[in-house]
């Protein structure tokens, strides 16, 4: 397969989603030594993609998968220019309504930027945004009083991006995001199967 989507053209051939699928297929499987090539070719063709094409899931997707593998990257010395390629996915992302980000698309693009000690200010000010759109408190209809969304599908996710807060150091932006995600923490039962012990583990070194 790596050879395969090495002959198409990195600036004709490859949709966001091709991309997203091809990247994240190596990166989980941790192939990032046997297909150096592979992750060279799809870094061009993230490039090469204008960033109004992108949809959310692809953005965070891709991100998510460099993200994985930048370190093993950088250390076989790969022609991979891994803040190019996020820089440019940066500025895909600020394109896209904060609103049609949901929390999984959240949690994989700013654990990206964590792995990869990454501080771009303006797409963090953007993922602040998506945030509070999916978890501020909402009117509840009468306009008398106002309740908090339900979250609780998305106990991995707001664990996930609490542990890259941490990571950030909780600075500007990100301090912002963490009074939107504890009122629904608190709300968790940590005996419920939904939540792991990895999510634990996540809360509680956000909160040390």
């Amino acid at each position: 397969m790596a050879v395969v989507a090495q002959c198409f053209d990195a600036d004709e051939e490859f949709s966001p989603q091709s991309i997203s699928n091809i990247v994240n297929a190596y990166a989980k499987a941790d192939m990032v030594q046997e297909a150096i090539p592979l992750f060279e070719h799809m870094a061009l063709a993230t490039q090469m993609v204008p960033p109004a094409e992108f949809n959310a899931q692809a953005v965070a997707n891709i991100l998510n998968g460099f993200g994985k593998v930048a370190r093993q990257l950088q250390h076989l010395e790969a022609q991979v220019d891994v803040p190019a390629v996020f820089a440019h996915l940066s500025a895909a992302a600020i394109t896209i309504e904060p609103a049609t980000l949901d929390m999984q698309n959240i949690a994989n693009i700013i654990n990206a930027l964590a792995k990869t000690y990454t501080y771009d200010v303006a797409l963090l000010k953007h993922l602040a945004l998506a945030l509070r759109a999916n978890a501020a408190p909402e009117d509840d209809g009468s306009g008398a009083s106002l309740v908090q969304p339900d979250l609780s599908h998305d106990t991995q996710a707001m664990a996930n991006i609490m542990h890259a807060i941490a990571i950030l150091n909780h600075r500007d932006e990100l301090d912002a995001m963490m009074p939107l995600l504890i009122p629904h923490i608190r709300r968790l039962s940590f005996d419920d199967s939904r939540s792991s012990a990895q999510v634990t583990d996540n809360v509680s070194y956000t909160c040390s």
